[in-house]
């Protein structure tokens, strides 16, 4: 017997809240193993990041190596980088694996802390799916995105620099519904849900994009995971939106 096998690169997020505790809570929560590597340790809480201490390249590496000698590993998924040559580092790598990855750009923390001051174009070129914020797909597509037509453009135009896929996720759209889009190169298909009244929202972009994971390594067509992936990230938001844990923004609840 085995189960699907998903990596994390990610930041570690000591509130567990986002970061590699959420990608791995979402693993157990959808039954495929979960293994990390980590790229840079925050020192944050619910009511935001304090400080960011990336990993030295070669201790990343020697996460990566170790990992990859041991496991058959189904699909990546790729968080915080924290810095440029990190990205890059971890785009060279997966590129002589082979691997599929998952790619949420994470420019910055919910509270404005700056995460990533680089570019991501050379993962994106590789990349199974890119699944940016409103925010963050306007930065990568170069334009402003403030509704449904603007995303379609964004994404096409994100698509233009390699990613199979691209999602963009629309939850800060100021309408009642959550809108995501997924572009495939030709088609889109567009994803509607009611949005959940809740200040307990912290990590939901980690969890989302782990979700997307667990269900394409359990070889999911990837409509159906992306659909189960928002399904997912609802009911946990359900769950977690009336416990208090942390003095800011609470975490969701996976479980």
């Amino acid at each position: 017997m085995s189960l699907p096998v998903v990596l994390s690169i990610a930041g570690s997020d000591g509130s567990a809240g986002a970061g590699i505790q959420a990608d791995l809570k979402t693993f157990s929560a959808l039954g495929v193993y979960g293994l990390t590597v980590i790229t840079a340790i925050t020192i944050q809480n619910t009511q935001g990041v304090k400080e960011v201490f990336p990993m030295p390249l070669k201790m990343i590496e020697k996460q990566l190596d170790i990992l990859f000698t041991d496991f058959k590993i189904d699909i990546v998924k790729i968080g915080m980088l924290a810095a440029s040559d990190i990205a890059d580092f971890v785009g060279c790598y997966l590129s002589k694996k082979q691997v599929p990855f998952i790619l949420d750009t994470i420019f910055k923390a919910s509270d404005g802390t700056s995460l990533f001051d680089g570019s991501f174009d050379n993962l994106i070129s590789n990349a199974f799916m890119v699944t940016p914020n409103l925010d963050e797909a306007s930065t990568i597509a170069g334009i402003e995105i403030k509704n449904v037509n603007d995303m379609m453009e964004g994404a096409k135009r994100i698509k233009e620099k390699g990613a199979k896929y691209v999602l963009i996720k629309g939850g800060h759209l100021r309408s009642e519904e959550a809108v995501d889009i997924l572009f495939d190169g030709e088609n889109f298909e567009v994803f509607t849900s009611s949005k959940v009244k809740t200040a307990n929202t912290h990590g939901t972009g980690c969890t989302l994009s782990s979700a997307i994971a667990a269900n394409i390594a359990k070889r999911m067509p990837v409509v159906v995971a992306v659909r189960k992936a928002k399904e997912f990230l609802t009911e946990s938001l359900l769950r977690g939106k009336n416990y208090k844990l942390g003095k800011g923004r609470g975490p969701l609840i996976h479980f």
